[in-house]
Order: C-alpha cells, then structure tokens, then sequence
C-alpha cells in the first residue's frame, strides 16, 4: 500500500505536460507493481494479511504442536529446528543453524569438523549412535539434503506420519 501510495504522490507532483510524456513508464511500473503484490499475495510463506491461521509463524507453531502431539520429548534430528523448537523440544545442537552447517561440513577435514562440531553425511551414524533422536523429521529442505536422515530413519526402523505438506515425521521403533 506505501508503494502504491508514493507512487500516487509521485505522479501527482509531475506537471501536466510532463505526465501525459511519461504516461508509457508509469503505465509500467503500474503493471510491475500489481504484478509483485499478486506474486507475494499468491506465495505460500509471504501472505499478505489474511486469515491469522494462514500467517507463516501461526503456521510454524502447529508443526511444532503436531509433532510434540507424537513425540513427548526430544532430541528431534531435523534441517528446520524451528518446528520441534515452537514444539518445546529439543533439538541436536550441530543442526541448530538447519541445512547451513550441513552443506559446508563435507567440505571440511574431519579434524576441522570435530573442532567445529560440524556433522557430514559420513559422521550422522556415528553420532547418533551416541545420542539417538526420539524422532526424524524431513520434508523441509531439498530431498538431497535430507536423503541421509531419511536413509537413517529406514535402517532403523523408524516409522513415519505425515503430519502435512509434505512433511513426514519418523517415530521411533
């Protein structure tokens, strides 16, 4: 609504004979506006006001209601810490930053890793063989990022729900 606002203003302040001569890119902008407003409108995490259910953090708590409704404490192994934090469990400290450790830390020595406490694909078993999680739950980042929980998940017998657009949540045997 400020955009569209300051954009009234500005035509306002042009004079006539200007206005008529530059009609073609306000005729523009016009279009690159509305058509942003329909974009953001029609987006699923940037709605613009509406219904408070549909609102991205009323969103987030549910996921994290739906999954503490399954699991009664942590440690939740996930990308998005946010949903079993909004849940009131726990979450693996190495994953507390979501998919941006776990992307660089292949690249990292072992060593390197170990100081930083960064987790690779090739360190998750033997990590959680120390601390094994109450539940998985994947489905919110890119399937490649989240192939190795889900192959965890498998390999030891965890059982999985769908708890909603397209997220899965893995249960303990």
């Amino acid at each position: 609504p400020l955009l569209v606002l300051g954009l009234v203003y500005g035509i306002e302040g042009l004079e006539a004979s200007t206005r008529l001569k530059n009609l073609p890119s306000v005729g523009v902008l016009v279009c690159c506006v509305t058509n942003s407003l329909i974009g953001i409108y029609i987006s699923d995490d940037l709605l613009l006001p509406g219904s408070p259910r549909d609102w991205f953090p009323n969103r987030v708590r549910e996921v994290g209601r739906r999954i503490r409704e399954h699991v009664p404490d942590g440690p939740v192994l996930t990308l998005a810490p946010l949903y079993p934090l909004e849940g009131d469990l726990t979450i693996y400290p190495e994953f507390a930053t979501g998919p941006f450790a776990w992307r660089s830390a292949p690249f990292a020595s072992p060593e390197v890793r170990r100081e930083m406490k960064l987790v690779a694909p090739d360190d998750l078993e033997q990590m959680l063989r120390a601390r094994p999680p109450k539940t998985i739950l994947t489905g919110v980042e890119e399937d490649s990022l989240e192939k190795p929980f889900i192959s965890y998940a498998r390999a030891h017998g965890f059982r999985p729900i769908e708890i909603g657009k397209r997220r899965t949540l893995w249960l303990t045997p």
